[in-house]
């Protein structure tokens, strides 16, 4: 343990002085722990929001010795037996039979959720979302996304053409059953008329678990009665925690009370920023965070950009510059600091610290940094950052309007995922330190060469470095002065 409670209370304290709205989002591609850092403030917040992303997400807190997995309810629910409001807030996707699961596992461990909120114009998760999502990704072949296959792609696409159900909708059976006939209509022939399934093929696909297991088929046809029908009851079972949380979320703020905003996967899987098109559908950089609650950006006092250092890791589709070509290291490192998603199980990606996509990511998400998992890699002997890339293709590109051929070096972040495919990583090694870390107390009492690591960090990305986590533990958190 590294700070004894009150000390880590008083340091806290002095950290969240005069912040009103503090954000914890990622700065790399998902999997920095969030989790752990919401739940870490959730005990200054009076309201914990999420505004992006669905059922994708898998944030994981560590509390007395206990794991906690959420993938839609906020990480700050551990709190809700002590007032503090959560919101799902109206920027999200819900999968309803997961937040149904999720909430009956609170019941089943005894977890109050009386206080949690969920946006009425959240927008849901239907059945053929994910029908479409598992026929398109097994089309693509080898250029598949690599995505969760909880459908939050073309849940969005619903969301942007204007014809997505929404949280309310579910409470108004009528105009639920319309949305679905017309959303129906559209997937069934583009299941028809791009990938040549027949109705028969469609009801078969319907069978898959993650679909209802044949729920929502009858004779054959996908039975439209039977999902207006489910999601109609979902809806109402959730009915006394729906409502306006942008409203409610004006009304505290302007009474005092404070804001956590919890991110959700990374910035560089963002649809703006990240490395298209092997990205999610959402923005999680802090402009979508707020946008998915319905704040201002401008109202943030305080933006905490968590990092993995001195690894990162990447799960699904899509380049990688800095994974590990040695498989035993990144195996020893994967088993070590459990590197295994959340919500998939799957194994993740393991490469050395990327920090030219982490001076573009505090252009966007601002200086303030979080370094997490620093504890994993105690006793290696050196460490690689990587402050460049190299052109490796044979075939001469034109990036951001500038020409590349092989050979020529860049210091600047390429969010075009295919051709940031054809650099390479230009390292400079660091020394490691001795561990274990989580014995310290204070920054200052660090190991001279992780500071002399981090300082190296801040000179190459403008950002200043906040707090470290060194366990995964609540107090498990080195807060700097």
């Amino acid at each position: 343990m590294v700070l004894n409670r009150r000390k880590s209370k008083q340091t806290l304290k002095h950290f969240v002085d005069k912040i009103q709205v503090l954000a914890v989002v990622c700065n790399q591609w998902g999997d920095t722990g969030k989790g752990k850092f919401v739940d870490f403030f959730s005990g200054w917040a009076d309201i914990i929001a999420r505004g992006t992303g669905g059922a994708n997400a898998g944030h994981t807190i560590n509390v007395g010795g206990k794991e906690y997995i959420f993938n839609l309810i906020p990480s700050g629910i551990l709190y809700d037996q002590y007032g503090k409001i959560n919101v799902l807030g109206n920027g999200m996707v819900l999968h309803m039979p997961r937040l149904i699961e999720e909430l009956e596992k609170l019941n089943e461990l005894e977890i109050s959720y009386s206080n949690l909120r969920i946006s009425s114009n959240a927008h849901v998760t239907m059945p053929y979302h994910i029908l479409l999502e598992l026929v398109s990704e097994k089309a693509k072949g080898k250029k598949a996304i690599g995505t969760t296959l909880r459908a939050i792609g073309p849940t969005y696409a619903d969301k942007i053409r204007r014809t997505g159900v929404r949280v309310n909708d579910l409470l108004n059976p009528a105009k639920l059953e319309e949305k679905v006939k017309e959303n129906y209509a559209f997937t069934e022939a583009v299941l028809k008329g791009v990938f040549g399934l027949r109705k028969k093929d469609i009801a078969q696909l319907m069978k898959d678990e993650r679909l209802g297991s044949g729920r929502y088929v009858y004779k054959g046809k996908v039975n439209i009665s039977e999902i207006v029908a489910h999601y109609s009851f979902m809806g109402n079972e959730i009915k006394h925690l729906i409502t306006d949380t942008k409203e409610l979320i004006e009304r505290k703020l302007s009474k005092g009370k404070k804001l956590l905003l919890e991110g959700a996967q990374g910035l560089l899987l963002g649809i703006d920023h990240g490395t298209f098109p092997y990205v999610t559908s959402s923005d999680p950089s802090i402009n979508g965070l707020c946008s998915g609650v319905g704040i201002s950006a401008l109202s943030v006092d305080l933006c905490l950009g968590l990092v993995k250092a001195p690894y990162m890791t990447r799960v699904g589709g899509g380049p990688f510059p800095t994974e590990l070509e040695d498989e035993a290291l990144a195996e020893k490192i994967r088993k070590k600091g459990r590197e295994y998603g959340a919500t998939t199980g799957r194994p993740r990606r393991i490469g050395w610290t990327d920090l030219v996509a982490l001076k573009y990511a505090v252009g966007i998400n601002g200086p303030n940094l979080v370094l997490t998992k620093m504890d994993i890699c105690d006793g290696f002997e050196e460490l690689k950052i990587c402050k460049k890339y190299i052109y490796s293709n044979e075939e001469k590109s034109i990036i951001n309007g500038k020409e590349f051929s092989k050979g020529k070096t860049t210091t600047s972040f390429i969010s075009d995922g295919e051709m940031l495919s054809k650099f390479k990583p230009v390292y400079e090694t660091a020394k490691g330190w001795e561990g274990p870390i989580n014995e310290f107390e204070a920054y200052n009492d660090l190991p001279k060469e992780l500071r002399n690591y981090i300082r190296a960090i801040e000179k190459f990305t403008g950002g200043k470095v906040r707090a470290i986590s060194v366990g995964p533990g609540r107090e498990e958190t080195i807060i700097r002065d």
